[in-house]
């Protein structure tokens, strides 16, 4: 997925223009993470008071120590700092700065916790760990509400790329190695279609869906099929997709 990668970082760059503090306009951007570093976001499970997926934060390449501060970028929106006071740990868990308990003796502190709450659905949530001198910056994005279709072995995600909803790139995999498939978007009175060939691991060439702003539904459907599979997705598109449940 390296081009959908280029493609999603592209975007979030473009979403950082208005940055939160004018210093923050040249750091806090995926393309300048510390080389050698690595973010990973672990799901944690469900609790009852949260609304949406949970996360913790793991580091690697990150020497251990602090002080570290979290910031998130919602879809659409500048970065805004979280958390501050942090450190990582030798296991490169990221953790709050650890207190003293009886005889100054360092209590055991458990890995924080990060959510995005209510999101749209297909948008990507990115999360920055930063020294507070800006000496390491290291990105992790997460999709909290995936757009995903399957059947048998064939998988479709369409990912949110544009903040007026009505743009989004189409992946697959899963798919009969260097089969031909069809690729079908439906809205409104309109039938797009389109031919593509799988790789020869099975995975489809990005699609970027367009829709057209002066169309009055927003209720779409993109579907693929091949003689093996076919997988459908219904979806919506417009201010419709931007809506955070």
């Amino acid at each position: 997925m390296t081009v959908l990668r280029g493609l999603r970082l592209a975007c979030v760059a473009l979403l950082a223009a208005a940055p939160a503090l004018a210093h923050d306009e040249a750091t806090l951007d995926p393309h300048n993470k510390t080389p050698g570093t690595h973010l990973e976001l672990r799901e944690l499970p469900p609790s009852k008071t949260s609304v949406g997926p949970r996360f913790s934060l793991h580091a690697t390449g990150v020497a251990s120590g602090g002080p570290f501060e979290v910031w998130t970028q919602d879809f659409g929106n500048a970065f805004r700092k979280v958390a501050s006071g942090l450190r990582v740990d030798e296991a490169g868990n990221v953790l709050p700065t650890a207190a003293s308990g009886r005889g100054g003796q360092a209590r055991p502190s458990s890995p924080l916790a990060f959510s995005p709450g209510p999101y749209p659905r297909g948008a990507a949530w990115t999360i920055a760990l930063v020294a507070v001198d800006r000496s390491v910056r290291v990105f992790a994005s997460a999709i909290p509400r995936p757009i995903i279709g399957r059947n048998r072995s064939c998988m479709v995600e369409l990912e949110l790329v544009s903040p007026l909803g009505d743009r989004f790139v189409a992946t697959g995999t899963g798919f009969p190695p260097a089969r031909e498939v069809t690729a079908e978007m439906r809205y409104s009175d309109r039938v797009i279609e389109k031919q593509q060939r799988a790789s020869t691991s099975g995975r489809l060439p990005l699609n970027v869906l367009f829709h057209k702003a002066d169309e009055p539904d927003r209720r779409a459907q993109y579907v693929v099929r091949c003689d093996e599979c076919e997988v459908a997705i219904e979806y919506e598109w417009g201010t419709a997709a931007l809506s955070r449940r």
